[in-house]
C-alpha cells in the first residue's frame, strides 16, 4: 500500500472542478496514505479546505524545477525542448527532484500539454499511472506509455471522442480500484463562512427581477469571445424578463466584461449591472454563483460551477470538443447554446476558418430561446 500518492492535475479550472469529486474516492481507496495534489494557484484556492487532500504543491514550482528555469534564465533564447535545455536538465534535475518523490503518481489527463512528459519523468515514483489515449489528435504523454513512462495506463483511445470528462474520471477511478458503489461522479466544493459572507454582500436579490450571472469571457482563448453587441441582440429578445446582470471572470477579462455590461445596461428590462471580474477567489465565485438565479456564459470553469450547483444554465459551447466537457448535468436545467450547422463541427479545435464560426455564427435569437428556457426552468 502506498504511503503517499501525488495527483498531477495542472490543467484548467473546469478540469479540476470536474475532477474534484474524485478525492473522496481516492481517500476511501487509500485511507492511510498522504494525498498530495499538484495544480495551479486557482486549484489551491478551490481545494484548500478539501478534507481528503493533505498537501498541495504549486505547479509553477514543479514546472520551474523540472524545466530548470532558474538555470535556463541565464541563457536567453533557449527553448524548453532544445538540445541545450536537455543537457542543462540532465545536469541540474537530480538536485531538486528528490522533494517530489512519491510512492504513487496519478496523471488523469486525457490530452495533456506536450511538455507534461518532462514532468512525469522528473517525479520519482514507485508507480506511475495515467491514461493511454492513442487518438492521433492527442498529445505525446499518453502514447509514451509503451516506452515505460507509466507503470500502468487505462486505455481510453478506443472510447468515443465526445465521452464526457466526468465519465472518463469515473472510469479512471474504477481502474485504480476505487469502489464508487454505482454512484455517478459529481463535483464537490468546500467553501467557508467567510466565502459565503463575501458573496452575500455583493450578490443581493432585488424584488424588481432576477439575478443573471454572466461569464462572457474566455481568458485562455479570447478569439472565442462574442461581441458585446451579440449579447445585446440576445437579451433584446427578453425584454419581458426584468433582471440585473453580474459579470464574473478573471482580472484580464474585466474591461471586456464591462463592455458587455455597457451594451446590456441600455435595455429596458435591465435595472442594474455589476462587474465582479477579477474580484473573487474561486471559492468566493462558487458562493456568488450559488446566489444567482440564472447563469449564462461561455464554456469555462464558472459554467461548470453553475452546472454542479444545479443552477439554471444557458451555456455557450463551440464545436471543438462538443459534449466532452459541456453540456452535462440535468437536461431540465442545462440549456446549451451552439451552432452545429457546420461540416467541421467536432474539429478538436483545429479550426479551418479565419474565425470560429461554430461560435461567432450562433444566432442571438436562438441563444435567447436557450436563455428563456433557463429562466423558465427556475420553477422546476
Amino acid at each position: 500500500m502506498p504511503q503517499q500518492l501525488l495527483v498531477l492535475r495542472p490543467d484548467h479550472l473546469g478540469d479540476v472542478v470536474l475532477f474534484s469529486g474524485a478525492f473522496e474516492h481516492l481517500r476511501n481507496r487509500w485511507p492511510e496514505a498522504e494525498i498530495v495534489f499538484c495544480g495551479r494557484d486557482f486549484a489551491r484556492n478551490l481545494l484548500e479546505h478539501c478534507p481528503f487532500i493533505d498537501r498541495f504543491i504549486p505547479f509553477n514550482q514543479l514546472e520551474a524545477d523540472a524545466l530548470c528555469l532558474r538555470y535556463l534564465s541565464w541563457l536567453p533564447g533557449v527553448g524548453a525542448e532544445g538540445r541545450v535545455a536537455k543537457v542543462v536538465r540532465k545536469i541540474c534535475q537530480p538536485f531538486s527532484r528528490r522533494q517530489y518523490a512519491t510512492d504513487l503518481l496519478l496523471v488523469p489527463l486525457r490530452t495533456p500539454h506536450y511538455l507534461y512528459p518532462i514532468f512525469v519523468d522528473f517525479i520519482p515514483a514507485g508507480k506511475k499511472i495515467g491514461l493511454d489515449n492513442t487518438r492521433p489528435e492527442s498529445n505525446p504523454l499518453p502514447t509514451a506509455a509503451a516506452d515505460g513512462r507509466f507503470s500502468a495506463t487505462m486505455n481510453s483511445g478506443h472510447l468515443p471522442a465526445d465521452l464526457p470528462e466526468l465519465e472518463i474520471n469515473q472510469r479512471f477511478l474504477e481502474f485504480l480500484g476505487c469502489d464508487l458503489r454505482g454512484r455517478a461522479l459529481r463535483p464537490t466544493f468546500w467553501t467557508t463562512q467567510a466565502d459565503r459572507q463575501f458573496a452575500r454582500e455583493l450578490v443581493k436579490p432585488d424584488s424588481r427581477g432576477i439575478i443573471i450571472g454572466l461569464a462572457p469571457g474566455v481568458p485562455t482563448r479570447t478569439e472565442k469571445q462574442l461581441s458585446p453587441d451579440w449579447y445585446a441582440q440576445l437579451f433584446r429578445q427578453l425584454t419581458d424578463v426584468p433582471c440585473q446582470f453580474i459579470a464574473f471572470g478573471t482580472a484580464v477579462e474585466k474591461d471586456y466584461c464591462q463592455s458587455v455590461l455597457q451594451a446590456l445596461a441600455v435595455l429596458p428590462q435591465v435595472y442594474a449591472t455589476q462587474n465582479l471580474a477579477g474580484q473573487t477567489t474561486v471559492r468566493q465565485l462558487v458562493e456568488c454563483v450559488r446566489l444567482c438565479d440564472v447563469w449564462c456564459g461561455q464554456e469555462t470553469g464558472s459554467l461548470h460551477l453553475a452546472v454542479a450547483l444545479e443552477k439554471p444554465v444557458a451555456g455557450i459551447v463551440g464545436g471543438g470538443h462538443f459534449k466532452r466537457f459541456f453540456p452535462w448535468g440535468s437536461a431540465q436545467l442545462v440549456h446549451p447554446i451552439f451552432n452545429d450547422q457546420l461540416d467541421c463541427f467536432g474539429c478538436n479545435w483545429v479550426c479551418q476558418h479565419a474565425t470560429l464560426k461554430c461560435l461567432h455564427e450562433i444566432s442571438p435569437v436562438a441563444a435567447a430561446a436557450a436563455v428563456r428556457a433557463a429562466v423558465n426552468s427556475r420553477e422546476l
